[in-house]
């Protein structure tokens, strides 16, 4: 998840409010996702690198009572870490819920390293300790990839509040809030394209809150979906299934905290889909809105993964249906050869899938005044009419294969008609990078196409990416399982 800055353009970050957020009929069954089902809600959208992070840190610097950020990766950010204490300093409790793999440094130190900073800072400042409670996430997950912040919708004591207060927010962000570090890198975490959706319907924020105190609790079975009323076709809400099958066995249950033992962990083999109950609604959402694009629409992709898994990802099934329709499909993500050989079938089905280049690939170019597209790590699906007008889509965490979608804690948003102007954000920085495609020197080339008809590489680029069978993890694996659901101590 690497990325670096280039000379960010203007800001794409736009404000919609609107009526609040619809209740609609709790179903566990979902159905055809529709536009005009796709509920309205009170949202801003923020592009980055662009906003550089502003929207995260204003959304700390309003808390007034509490502070609940679920995250893979974070750790890095001086000034992130002095505003969490800031808020402190007023009385705001903080609590995350962190994978216990990954982290911010190559020294394997990952969230430990945040902890430390978090700690290091509250003591600085005289901060008492029970302001910060920091969580490793819950057993009951592959990984938690979600990444999100809830403000002002607990007490002091983690109790939901009722009513909620008008500060009461939800952030969701496609991105992690870790810098990345090198001897030679030194990026923010808002680097990458990425996108913040920050919500202001308490009722999204209430059921946000929900799901975070039971993966924080660490008692009992998890938070499902349908019994706490998120488990709609349409959102606007929209999760990954999270793991209740065995992974070992491919059982369809799942006793607590019974992940094979380490080191036939992480990442815990795929078990089979079918046999699992689906609890989750962003796959049938991505799948059915898919479905409902006629020719001559056109479908936006951003992406970091987007993998055939054999055949069996419906979403990337749905995509190649609807390219071979007669859908304008458009994806966009950075050159990896992991994922050449199904982007290949992508673009054989008629899609146009665009390649920026590797980022070690563009980070020289940067120092020359290269001012183009960042690594592509943004999530979202976008569809609209041949006119261009919007019809619904989909921004979040979840990336475009089965992991993320059946066996992972993801937390995404659905987006309809009524929100056109916030989804704009969206399209028209995607048509941005888009512009990027042929733009070349003697010397680089920025970013390619494929189609059915064209798939060249540009010299110079396979270099700078690993092959499929080599190992690409930065941050060494740990030698014992580095998560256990509960409080994290600094070691």
């Amino acid at each position: 998840m690497k990325r670096f800055t280039a000379i960010a353009a203007p800001i794409i970050a736009l404000t919609l409010i609107l009526a609040s957020c619809s209740s609609d009929k709790k179903s566990s069954t979902p159905s055809g996702a529709t536009a005009d089902a796709v509920a309205a809600v009170n949202m801003t959208v923020a592009a980055q690198p662009a906003d550089k992070g502003q929207a995260l840190y204003s959304l700390i610097d309003s808390a007034t009572k509490s502070i609940d950020i679920v995250i893979y990766q974070i750790g890095g950010d001086t000034t992130m870490v002095n505003k969490l204490v800031a808020a402190m300093q007023k009385g705001v409790y903080v609590r995350t819920v962190m994978d216990g793999y990954g982290g911010y440094k190559d020294d394997g130190t990952g969230k430990y390293g945040f902890v430390t900073e978090m700690n290091a800072a509250m003591t600085a400042a005289k901060v008492d300790a029970k302001y910060f409670t920091p969580h490793w996430s819950s057993n009951n997950f592959n990984i938690t990839h979600q990444k999100s912040v809830i403000i002002d919708a607990v007490d002091a004591t983690g109790t939901e509040l009722s009513p909620l207060p008008s500060s009461a927010r939800l952030l969701i962000s496609t991105g992690n809030f870790n810098s990345y570090i090198t001897s030679t890198v030194n990026d923010p975490f808002y680097a990458a394209t990425d996108f913040y959706v920050t919500v202001t319907d308490p009722t999204l924020v209430g059921q946000a809150s929900n799901v975070f105190n039971s993966d924080f609790s660490c008692a009992g079975t998890t938070v499902n979906n349908v019994d706490n009323g998120t488990q709609q076709p349409n959102g606007p809400l929209l999760w990954s299934n999270g793991s209740f099958g065995n992974a070992s066995t491919g059982s369809a249950t799942w006793t607590l905290n019974n992940y094979p033992s380490y080191p036939a962990g992480y990442p815990y083999p795929m078990i089979d889909i079918s046999k699992m109950a689906n609890q989750g609604n962003v796959a049938n959402y991505q799948v059915n809105m898919l479905n409902s694009a006629v020719k001559g629409d056109i479908v936006r992709i951003y992406n970091e993964e987007f993998a055939s898994d054999g055949g069996t990802n419906p979403v990337f099934n749905a995509v190649i249906a609807a390219a071979g329709r007669g859908v304008d499909v458009r994806v966009m993500l950075s050159f990896s050869d992991s994922f050449t050989a199904d982007l290949t079938t992508v673009a054989n089905a008629g899609a146009t899938v665009n390649f920026i280049a590797p980022e070690d690939y563009l980070t020289p170019l940067v120092k020359a005044g290269y001012t183009g597209p960042t690594y592509i790590h943004g999530k979202a699906i976008m569809l609209s009419g041949s006119d261009g007008t919007f019809k619904q889509g989909y921004v979040g965490s979840t990336n475009l294969e089965n992991a993320s979608m059946f066996e992972n804690r993801e937390l995404g948003i659905a987006i309809g008609p009524s929100n056109a102007t916030a989804a704009n954000v969206i399209i028209t920085q995607f048509d941005s990078d888009a512009s990027w495609v042929g733009k070349s020197t003697a010397s680089a080339s920025y970013a390619v196409a494929w189609t059915k008809a064209s798939k060249d590489l540009p010299a110079g680029w396979a270099k700078f990416v690993p092959s499929t069978t080599t190992t690409t993890t930065k941050v060494p694996k740990p030698s014992s399982p580095p998560t256990k659901c509960g409080l994290v101590t600094a070691p």
